[in-house]
């Protein structure tokens, strides 16, 4: 069976994290999405990043807090 869409080449914790920006119509800063998932620090920051290189999401600073966006 084909999925449409980015889900197929995400793994579980990944999915979480852009099921959250999906429900937040696309963007929510990273301290929400650490608090929403049960993430460490460390390990939302390694997903971010994963996910920002495969093109998926893009990050903004603004003032002292990162904005995550969800790349249509």
């Amino acid at each position: 069976q084909a999925h449409s869409g980015i889900e197929n080449h995400l793994k579980e914790d990944e999915e979480q994290v852009i099921n959250l920006l999906k429900l937040k119509e696309g963007r929510c800063d990273q301290g929400t999405l650490r608090v929403a998932t049960g993430f460490s620090k460390a390990k939302l920051s390694i997903l971010l990043k994963e996910l920002e290189e495969r093109k998926i999401i893009h990050k903004e600073k603004s003032g002292k807090k990162n904005l995550v966006y969800l790349k249509t």
